[in-house]
C-alpha cells in the first residue's frame, strides 16, 4: 500500500478549518491508515483528526467532556519523549464497501472540546 504525504501548504482551505486534498484521477483505495502527523508548536495536549472521503470516517468515536462524541480517524497526542505529536489509536480503517475511487480528502483537526482548529500548520502521512 502506497504512502501519501500531504501538508497544509498543498491543500485548499475552506472556512479556515477544512483542508481539501485533491487526488489524481482513478486513485483507488481499500483502506486508509494515519501513519504520522506533525504539528509545529505545542498548543494543546492532543488533537482529534477527522477525515472525509467523501463520507466521514468513523474509525473511532471520541468522547468530549460535555458528554457528546465526535467521529474521528484518529487522535494525536503530545509526547514529551519525542517533543512532538504522536498518533494514538489509529489502525487501518477498511472501507466497508470495498475499494473506492478517492477523488479528494477533507481533513479537519479538532481541539479536545470538539471545536475545529483554524489556521493550523501540519503535515501527515497516510497509508492508502
Amino acid at each position: 500500500m502506497p504512502l501519501l504525504s500531504i501538508d497544509s501548504s498543498y491543500t485548499e482551505c475552506q472556512g479556515g478549518t477544512d483542508f481539501i486534498v485533491r487526488l489524481p484521477e482513478n486513485f483507488i483505495a481499500s483502506q486508509i491508515t494515519l501513519v504520522d502527523v506533525r504539528v509545529p508548536g505545542r498548543t494543546t495536549p492532543y488533537y482529534i483528526v477527522q477525515l472525509e472521503c467523501p463520507d466521514m470516517i468513523d474509525h473511532m468515536i471520541h468522547l468530549l467532556g460535555n458528554g457528546t462524541a465526535v467521529p474521528a480517524l484518529g487522535k494525536i497526542r503530545y509526547s514529551r519523549e519525542i517533543q512532538d505529536y504522536d498518533v494514538v489509536g489509529c489502525g487501518p480503517y477498511i472501507f466497508p464497501t470495498g475499494p473506492i475511487n478517492l477523488r479528494q480528502l477533507r481533513i479537519r483537526f479538532l481541539l479536545p472540546n470538539g471545536i475545529p482548529v483554524k489556521g493550523l500548520e501540519w503535515n501527515m502521512v497516510l497509508r492508502v
